[in-house]
């Protein structure tokens, strides 16, 4: 019995990085829907929309961190080709460990300036947005809890180079694991927040929990590992300027393009329908992301592996890891949307009070169907990235711009069913077939010279 649930677990890309985030993921399945409901019931109808508002705007973020936790991550995972764990310190090849602590360093550099930056220049730029909505705003009480929960946003924001370092070492499991305690944590910190009357300060809460949770985990594991990586004197070979920024520049054109396509649905329906049915459609976003970032999580959590088989020139073990990992995304979001879909369908047919805080159903589809073309899109990004490449970048942003004329213009005039056809039809589904024959073009590109990264 034992050995055929493991054949099973194979079969389904169950590795235990996968478990964890399936397990967190579980865990957001039964705690969102609380969180939602106490949402629905403990804040009002303009509350809620401010509430999603709030992660939203909080989304410009990438415009300071310029995908550099990506780059970080797959720079990390070519450097451990030389080295190898051994209670928990790295062992190896002093050339590699010296560029992977010249890499470390200057990542936290960069991530503790954007830390301040957050706060210096996301809180004003929301404190003037959100207040752009006049009575709604003068009848909120928002803008001491959005500046907590940019604050906690900063801190959670300095910690992403430590943890990109150790996943890009292999340590996926780990990361995984430790975000699966986040979640629980911020789940159960919201429910008590809303419960106590906390009001929108839950939020806020929320992440600061988080923050707790990867702080003691780092002092409690990773102290010894992260005080010789910032004490290492070793001779570093590591050019920012040719290495990573050429890099990082076009993964933060993607991560921008990604913010007008995917994050900017909810502050331009704030700002055009109101604080009410940015609520609803902040909601139903909500958990269609969830599903989507389950499912993408088989392919994600294969970004380190990926670029250590790439550094190892393992190309036949990679095409075949990879294109068995598509599949698994797929067919996961598949069945998560049809049983997501059958809850909101339940949920209408028993006239739930809950229901009126969702989109309708033939909306919620529509929003179905462009992430999940957006995913196939992710793990054609996650398998470039791996080659320390990002050939997407230009694709990417003119997806944004795109997406974000589309808001500005049409948004205005019309439903969010039909925006959001708009958005399907006129951006997803041409991002796929492009991004598709561009993929095609630079795997064979490489087939021929498909050898260890010199570094």
């Amino acid at each position: 019995m034992r050995a055929t649930f493991a054949r099973l677990a194979a079969l389904a890309g169950l590795d235990p990085a996968v478990t964890n985030v399936i397990t967190a993921r579980l865990w957001s399945l039964l705690a969102g829907p609380i969180g939602i409901f106490l949402i629905a019931h403990r804040l009002s109808p303009a509350e809620q929309g401010f509430y999603y508002a709030f992660s939203g705007v909080l989304g410009i973020r990438v415009f300071l961190e310029l995908g550099l936790s990506y780059v970080v991550l797959q720079f990390a995972s070519h450097e451990m080709a030389g080295l190898q764990w051994k209670n928990e310190r790295l062992t190896g090849e002093a050339a590699h460990y010296a560029r992977l602590a010249d890499l470390f360093r200057k990542s936290l550099r960069w991530y503790s300036v954007a830390a301040v930056l957050v706060i210096a220049i996301v809180l004003p730029a929301g404190l003037w947005f959100l207040g752009q909505r006049g009575e709604d705003a003068a009848h909120v009480s928002w803008m001491a809890p959005w500046a907590a929960l940019v604050t906690a946003a900063a801190f959670m924001m300095s910690l992403v180079p430590v943890t990109a370092i150790i996943e890009g070492c292999g340590r996926v499991h780990e990361v995984t694991r430790v975000r699966l305690w986040e979640g629980v944590a911020m789940g159960i910190s919201l429910w008590i927040g809303l419960l106590s009357g906390c009001g929108l300060f839950a939020a806020a809460i929320s992440n600061a929990a988080a923050v707790m949770v990867t702080v003691t985990w780092l002092a409690a594991t990773k102290r010894g590992f992260i005080a010789e990586l910032l004490r290492s004197k070793g001779e570093s070979t590591l050019s920012w300027q040719r290495e990573i920024a050429p890099l990082q520049w076009r993964t933060a054109v993607v991560w921008i393009g990604g913010y007008f396509s995917n994050q900017f649905f909810v502050p331009t329906t704030f700002a055009t329908h109101g604080p009410e049915m940015a609520g609803r459609l902040g909601m139903t976003l909500y958990l269609i992301t969830v599903v989507a970032i389950v499912s993408l999580q088989w392919m994600q959590t294969k970004a380190a592996p990926f670029g250590q088989m790439v550094a190892q020139g393992d190309r036949a073990r990679l095409d075949a890891v990879y294109t068995r990992t598509v599949w698994q995304v797929v067919i996961f979001y598949i069945l998560g949307c049809i049983a997501l879909a059958a809850g909101i369908q339940f949920l209408l047919w028993w006239h739930l009070p809950i229901a009126n805080r969702l989109l309708e159903l033939p909306t919620t589809l529509v929003f179905m169907a462009a992430l999940g073309l957006n995913q196939v899109t992710a793990c054609r990004s996650i398998y470039v990235r791996a080659h320390k490449s990002e050939p997407f970048y230009i694709l990417q942003l003119a997806n944004g711009v795109a997406v974000g004329l589309l808001l500005v213009f049409l948004l205005p005039r019309t439903s969010l069913f039909f925006t959001g056809l708009a958005y399907l039809f006129g951006a997803c589904l041409p991002v796929l077939y492009i991004s598709g024959l561009m993929f095609q073009r630079y795997r064979r590109q490489h087939a021929s010279s498909f050898a260890p990264v010199s570094q």
